[in-house]
């Protein structure tokens, strides 16, 4: 059997069509049936999850105001302006919203993504030639841009990373590393990848661990004297330039807020969920093994397996929080997919050969029930958004109805908020007209940063005065006319209840500018009975105070 190496086609297995050319395109048909519903639901709820605190603040930002002194965001730049695009569209196009442009945009990217794939693929060894296995990897790559990701995670940060630099990604695959492709789609891939990892700082794990897996397959020079890479080094270097200049604001004051914050708290029960595929994604890309059987398949499978390992570390080292994982979950339906066609490519040359390969049929179930379970997994979740009631681009929300009732039954222009929930804020600003004019969003990690405190005494007590005088500034220049003060049973994921005034009153700056305001009632929407549920107890009581001098 002729051994892997870049060009070669591997005849030992015929290429015949199938019989049935009429279940394929039914099969196809009802695909591009899902991919279009799931694209509709993508594009309606594009304000989900933190979306929609980014549309805010992107939004901020059209408007005038400053990165990092009127606005506070612990992300890096790029992924607000990317933002302001939807935004500048719905602007122009009366009747689309910024969130439904905001979907658009990522279906967009998300396709383009797939189109430079396709031409790599055309040159691999196991899909040269043959138009129909093309057309599956196509959508493959579609159901896993689209239709497996969560309305919550569609075009977010992680997202717009695992998409624009997938092509990256696959150009430098073992089988097509050595290929010399046209320069237009060198220069394409270079400029999505660059965006790519520029979007959070943990993207340069992704890009330095891609350098790694070259350099243990041996074309790591080639890989460094690339045009893709050129581009991604100098770009890169531009972008961190143009902050240092124009924002320092973002590497003195914010960026040690969120290496700090975001260092002391992660999600335990995620790691131990992922121990499991941290030692698997270590031990296939590094441990030499020779493999009993060759296919052209063989090479892509330690090199994928090494870029799921690379997004299982970047996962780690962010907050562990769900989207933080959804790389590593579409690497690893990628990876199981791959694997499904290398067991399929050994059953029919062992068939061929009159070799036996019924014992094979297990590694295929198992990568089968895997791929169906999760499109299974992912049609649920597009089913229940297609039934819901949708409203301004979110599931209709009581609670929200009643902070939205009691800004227009007082007639009230703003308001602020002292909260670890973003996410619903910018809909009730959108329903209310009122604006949001605070603006510290991350309050979820002051409670972290007091706990610490009480066991060191280096712990960041300057971050906390830093987010109170955040405040007191807001409340002196924008004076807004109402604070919702989260005074819940229990603070997002820290299991007591958290004094929030108590907190910042130490701050001097903040006490005088909350001399302004007094109490005046309270929203509360807990369930009583449920304390074993999260929901119940959490984010779901405020206390409502006016500022004494408005109206």
């Amino acid at each position: 059997m002729p051994k892997t190496r870049a060009g070669t086609i591997y005849t030992s297995v015929s290429t015949k069509r199938s019989a049935m050319p009429y279940s394929r395109k039914m099969i196809g048909v009802s695909a591009l049936i899902l991919l279009g519903m799931s694209a509709w639901v993508h594009v309606h709820l594009a304000i989900m999850g933190d979306k929609g605190w980014l549309l805010f603040a992107a939004r901020e930002w059209l408007g005038g105001k400053k990165l990092y002194v009127d606005i506070f965001e612990v992300n890096p730049p790029l992924i607000l302006w990317i933002y302001a695009v939807p935004i500048w569209v719905s602007m122009h196009v009366p009747f689309l919203t910024d969130y439904a442009a905001l979907g658009i945009m990522g279906l967009i990217a998300s396709v383009m993504t797939l189109l430079l794939c396709l031409p790599l693929m055309a040159r691999h060894p196991a899909f040269a030639g043959d138009r129909a296995k093309q057309g599956v990897f196509a959508l493959l790559l579609a159901g896993i841009f689209i239709f497996i990701t969560s309305p919550m995670f569609f075009f977010d940060r992680d997202h717009i990373l695992l998409v624009l630099t997938f092509p990256y990604m696959l150009r430098f695959a073992p089988s097509l590393a050595r290929i010399a492709f046209p320069v237009w789609l060198r220069a394409a891939i270079g400029l999505l990848a660059a965006t790519g990892f520029c979007i959070k700082p943990y993207g340069l794990i992704v890009f330095a661990g891609i350098q790694l897996l070259c350099l243990l397959h041996g074309y790591f020079l080639r890989m460094m004297q690339s045009m893709e890479t050129v581009i991604i080094l100098l770009l890169g270097a531009g972008y961190c330039a143009v902050i240092a200049a124009f924002m320092p604001e973002y590497f003195y004051d914010v960026l040690p807020i969120a290496f700090a914050t975001y260092a002391d708290y992660n999600i335990v029960g995620n790691t131990r969920y992922f121990m499991i595929m941290a030692f698997f994604g270590a031990i296939i890309p590094f441990c030499k093994f020779q493999p009993r059987f060759e296919t052209p398949y063989r090479p892509e499978v330690y090199y994928f397996a090494g870029v799921t390992f690379l997004y299982l570390v970047y996962a780690r080292l962010g907050n562990g929080w769900g989207y933080t994982y959804h790389p590593l979950f579409c690497m690893l339906f990628f990876l199981t997919a791959w694997l499904l066609w290398e067991y399929s490519w050994l059953a029919r040359d062992h068939q061929e050969r009159g070799l036996p390969y019924r014992h094979l049929g297990l590694g295929r179930m198992f990568c089968a029930v895997s791929i169906l379970f999760n499109l299974a997994a992912a049609s649920i979740v597009m089913i229940a958004a297609l039934v819901a009631p949708v409203s301004d681009g979110a599931v209709e929300n009581d609670s929200n109805k009643q902070f939205v009732e009691y800004l227009h039954k007082n007639a009230l222009p703003s308001f602020g908020v002292m909260s670890a929930e973003f996410t619903r804020w910018p809909q009730i600003s959108r329903q209310s007209g009122a604006r949001w004019d605070t603006r510290f969003n991350h309050l979820w990690m002051v409670p972290a940063l007091m706990r610490s405190e009480k066991e060191s005494a280096a712990s960041p007590r300057w971050i906390v005065d830093y987010v109170g005088q955040a405040y007191a500034q807001d409340m002196d220049s924008r004076k807004p006319a109402a604070m919702f003060v989260d005074n819940s049973e229990e603070f997002f994921t820290y299991s007591h209840h958290v004094e929030l005034l108590a907190i910042f009153s130490r701050v001097p700056q903040f006490a005088t500018a909350w001399s302004h305001y007094r109490f005046d009632s309270s929203i509360d929407f807990c369930k009583p009975g449920k304390s074993s549920d999260l929901a119940a107890k959490v984010g779901c009581r405020y206390d409502i105070y006016r500022r004494t001098d408005s109206p």
